[in-house]
């Protein structure tokens, strides 16, 4: 969420102070080559300083430590450092902060499980996991179908929510890849709910980090929180090489400001913040009701 911030934040600057003198000094070398690194062969190096940025203005990176404890951050940055000096090239040293950010993934401040509503929601504009729920939902020939454009993806959404059975998922079939899901939940502020590029931006998902190839749409998935576990803010290492993610404002959880309860969304285009968590992946089963289309996003 835009806010007015210090230039770094408190957190960044304790865990800064606990690295030693040689630490420090490998600490800057890391930070100056991710602000000046072209992320993904972009055109210039604005990624890499955003990133750089976002890791200065952290503040919930604190594991299962109360707010404001740096131990965890100080961890990271040790492994950013360390992994960095002793890379060989440019390839490597991409690696090490990506397996850096892997490791404490699902790291930040926990959420209680008492700020949150009884539902969470997460959007995808993954058309794998159209194409899942296809041939679990309706069979192979109705995968098939959609993948060679015959049927189009909000058909066959319309065809699976007819269908739906959840006992047809397979344990495996995971909401996300990996160990994390980003995940929101309905909230009394303004949402563009039935809008799929005004809703991917208010959720500043990546289709807006790389050219579209004009069939993405967006889905709506739909689980009880009490289905998965081990809720936090969002971080800089789940982020990753996730330019787009602007980390929550310090400032310690009170009941009495609910927006400290948990993370906002950096949306794009002035579409309205929404809120933001992780938590641990699970099984598609989780799912208690058929996926909701939301719309095509064009080229």
């Amino acid at each position: 969420m835009t806010t007015s911030r210090r230039k770094s934040s408190r957190l960044y600057q304790s865990a800064r102070a606990r690295l030693s003198a040689r630490e420090r000094k490998s600490a800057k070398v890391f930070e100056k080559w991710l602000g000046d690194y072209e992320v993904h062969g972009s055109a210039s190096s604005i990624v890499g300083d955003r990133i750089r940025g976002n890791l200065q203005l952290e503040s919930h990176l604190t594991g299962d430590n109360a707010f404001s404890n740096p131990e965890e951050f100080a961890a990271f940055f040790k492994r950013c450092a360390s992994g960095h000096s002793r890379a060989r090239n440019a390839k490597r040293r991409y690696t090490n902060y990506e397996e850096t950010c892997r490791s404490f993934e699902r790291r930040g401040l926990r959420i209680i499980r008492t700020h949150l509503p009884a539902r969470l929601l997460r959007y995808t504009e993954s058309r794998y996991v159209i194409a899942l729920l296809a041939e679990r939902i309706l069979g192979r020939t109705a995968r098939a179908a959609f993948y060679l454009g015959t049927v189009s993806a909000e058909d066959t959404v319309r065809g699976i929510e007819l269908a739906w059975d959840s006992a047809r998922l397979r344990l495996n079939d995971m909401l996300a890849p990996g160990a994390k899901v980003f995940a929101t939940f309905e909230h009394a502020g303004r949402v563009p709910r039935n809008d799929a590029v005004g809703l991917s931006k208010a959720m500043a998902l990546s289709i807006w980090t790389r050219p579209k190839t004009g069939d993405e749409c967006l889905l709506e998935v739909s689980y009880p929180t009490d289905s998965v576990n081990d809720y936090r803010f969002p971080t800089v290492a789940d982020a990753g090489w996730g330019h787009l993610f602007c980390p929550a404002p310090e400032r310690p959880p009170d009941v009495r400001r609910q927006k400290t309860l948990w993370g906002w969304t950096c949306p794009l285009d002035r579409q309205p913040p929404q809120p933001e968590i992780i938590h641990a992946n699970a099984s598609l089963r989780v799912l208690d009701r058929s996926p909701r289309f939301v719309g095509v996003i064009p080229r």
